[in-house]
């Protein structure tokens, strides 16, 4: 029984259905992301379009991929909440509808960017929930049989 179902799993009539599930899972993809980005359209206000634009062209000069980052990580730590997720969307919204090689380009490292920027937000929300306990509890009489806590 076992070598029957190895054989099944081996043999090339199961990798052409393998392949048929890969193009589906491709095909889904794609709409979603297509369905994802026609359903995030945005009208943004004049000043919120310059804003934007203004950013997109400051990323166009910052070449080397460090100062590209550096420049994607002081833009975000300087908005808000809801501005923050407007202004990435918007940014996406120009950079993917264009079919300039150059924006493509550029929305490549900004996505890669975008994403380190995010893995460090969610990195250092437990350190700093973590010093904002330790902070909050501290204790003024110095006693040396505690143990320090550790909160994660």
């Amino acid at each position: 029984m076992l070598v029957n179902l190895q054989a099944k799993a081996i043999s090339p009539q199961h990798s052409g259905s393998q392949i048929h599930t890969e193009n589906i899972q491709n095909k889904m993809t794609s709409l979603w992301q297509k369905k994802n980005m026609d359903s995030k359209k945005i009208d943004f206000s004049p000043k919120e379009k310059n804003k934007i634009n203004k950013f997109i062209d400051e990323l166009k000069s910052k070449e080397d991929r460090k100062v590209f980052f550096s420049h994607v990580f002081k833009t975000m730590i300087t908005l808000g909440r809801d501005e923050k997720q407007n202004f990435i969307t918007g940014v996406s919204q120009i950079l993917q509808s264009s079919s300039d090689p150059e924006l493509v380009s550029l929305n490549k490292k900004f996505n890669r960017s975008l994403s380190h920027y995010m893995a460090i937000s969610l990195m250092s929300a437990p350190l700093s929930n973590q010093l904002r306990h330790n902070m909050t509890n501290i204790n003024l009489e110095g006693n040396d049989n505690e143990e320090d806590e550790l909160l994660i």
